[in-house]
């Protein structure tokens, strides 16, 4: 799994041509405001308990780290933001000057090769989806940080706890990443139909008198009858599984919510936990859920924008030039 990230990391790289400082600050930032969100339920189960123990002292105290890390946590997601920013416009830039530099060099039959619809959604779309890419990669590292880094956590307060959260954490992983593999397969299948669609629609632009003179009009329609039925076709097996992968997800989480509440409402009865310790843990499983999602979006949207790397390269690498 990780082998196969790797190559299209390497490959956006070597695309955008990215400066290695923006991308480290890029994911230090990520780091750090997914750090501090880890720590606030960690500090809102102590203001809890020396609130229940009446401890106003470290009430007070507590409810002042929770503000100096929440700032923190807001100053990182600003600056998380700013790079990110410039990251887009950059790569935008640089992906835009290719491809017209490219697009002069090439004589008119270069669309034979690369049709008119595939270079006009890679400029209207794949330009953009790949500006985000660098984002996604930063999501990908810190977001599998910030998965162990809960874990650890939560094994340092109970381990029976901490397994019930790691074995919930591999079946959700393994089924969403299944069936998200499945949604990029039919995703690019429909991308091809919508390019397929674009140079259909070029081509009617680019021939309007002779397809009112020769009555070409039934002949056309048969043709976008059949790019209808396969984006059809493709993009209901996408949702088909968008639709399975969530219900599936659904059922998982629930499954483990309930074995979870049985296991701190026994260890509460036992005197094993207290309610800071049971408002934790609450809180970290609704956080290990967010964090496994955002995880596994990040890895389908880097499969999905590689989709758009190589329509780049598709175009940059065609060698058929004047």
């Amino acid at each position: 799994m990780f082998r196969e990230y790797y190559k299209f990391i390497k490959e956006y790289l070597k695309l955008a041509e990215l400066k290695p400082k923006y991308i480290v600050i890029n994911v230090l930032s990520a780091f750090f405001y997914k750090g501090f969100s880890l720590l606030l339920p960690l500090i809102a189960s102590l203001i809890i308990k020396y609130l229940t123990l009446n401890d106003a002292k470290m009430t007070y105290s507590f409810l002042i780290i929770f503000l100096i890390v929440y700032i923190l946590y807001n100053l990182a997601l600003y600056v998380n933001y700013k790079i990110y920013s410039f990251n887009v416009n950059y790569c935008y830039d640089k992906m835009t000057k290719k491809i017209l530099n490219k697009l002069i060099g090439v004589d008119n039959n270069f669309t034979r090769y690369i049709s008119k619809g595939r270079i006009m959604n890679s400029i209207n779309s794949d330009i953009i989806d790949i500006g985000d890419m660098n984002d996604r990669i930063s999501e990908l590292i810190t977001g599998l940080i910030q998965i162990i880094a809960l874990l650890v956590i939560v094994g340092f307060y109970n381990i029976y706890i901490a397994i019930i959260f790691i074995l919930f954490s591999i079946i959700y992983i393994i089924v969403r990443n299944k069936a998200d593999r499945k949604i990029n397969f039919y995703y690019n299948k429909v991308v091809v139909q919508d390019d397929k669609y674009s140079t259909f629609l070029s081509q009617i632009v680019s021939g309007l008198q002779e397809i009112k003179t020769f009555s070409m009009i039934s002949k056309l329609e048969r043709k976008l009858s059949v790019i209808q039925k396969q984006f059809n076709k493709n993009y209901t097996l996408k949702r088909k599984y968008i639709t399975l992968r969530d219900n599936d997800v659904k059922v998982i989480s629930y499954t483990f919510h309930f074995f979870l509440y049985l296991l701190l409402l026994t260890l509460m009865i036992q005197g094993k936990i207290d309610i800071s310790k049971l408002v934790l843990m609450i809180a970290y499983y609704e956080s290990l859920i967010n964090y496994i999602n955002a995880f596994i979006e990040s890895t389908s949207a880097i499969r999905e924008t590689n989709t758009a790397v190589n329509r780049i390269n598709t175009i940059l690498n065609e060698r058929r030039e004047g």
